[in-house]
């Protein structure tokens, strides 16, 4: 990098592709949180009487995600950017092939969940998660999966009341 490059880095210029990847990755965020906030409202409200109903938690953070998405999109178009190095690939693949897997999984568990066990299924796609993430295949792993789970159980069944398969279950 020469002097100039340097002086544009202190000013918060970034790489072209990094500029391009965090606009991809704010757009990701908004639709993740719009289609959160839209999945909300779906949830069944069974008592009329209740001061929070279930989906309010799920809906304002969907809404949430979706207007942190359109922050990150917005600060990405206003960064300057600088030239990139020669050589440099315009991704990294294995980092790329991860993202696309991650997709896979999230678009397969959200079919799934009204059809199998919210525990189990959620145990299983937070192992498998887990995994594609690098993290250290161990006895430990499982376990990790199962902590996971038990939370999100704990958070959407018990103290929120969604009904889903299995929910109870436990």
């Amino acid at each position: 990098m020469d002097s100039g490059e340097l002086e544009a880095v202190a000013r918060g210029a970034v790489r072209s592709q990094v500029r391009i990847a965090t606009m991809v990755f704010g757009g990701v965020l908004g639709a993740f949180g719009l289609t959160w906030a839209i999945a909300a409202t779906q949830v069944v409200v069974r008592s009329a009487a209740q001061p929070i109903s279930p989906s309010f938690l799920p809906f304002v953070s969907g809404l949430m995600l979706a207007v942190a998405g359109l922050a990150v999109m917005v600060d990405g178009c206003r960064r300057p950017t600088i030239p990139e190095d020669e050589g440099d690939p315009t991704f990294d693949l294995p980092g790329q092939a991860r993202v696309w897997v991650f997709f896979a999984l999230i678009l397969t568990y959200s079919l799934l969940l009204l059809s199998v066990h919210y525990f189990v299924l959620t145990w299983v796609f937070a192992t498998v998660v887990l995994v594609v993430a690098r993290e250290r295949i161990d006895l430990w792993l499982p376990v990790k999966g199962a902590l996971i789970s038990a939370i999100m159980f704990f958070v959407f069944i018990t103290l929120l009341e969604v009904s889903l398969p299995g929910s109870r279950l436990f």
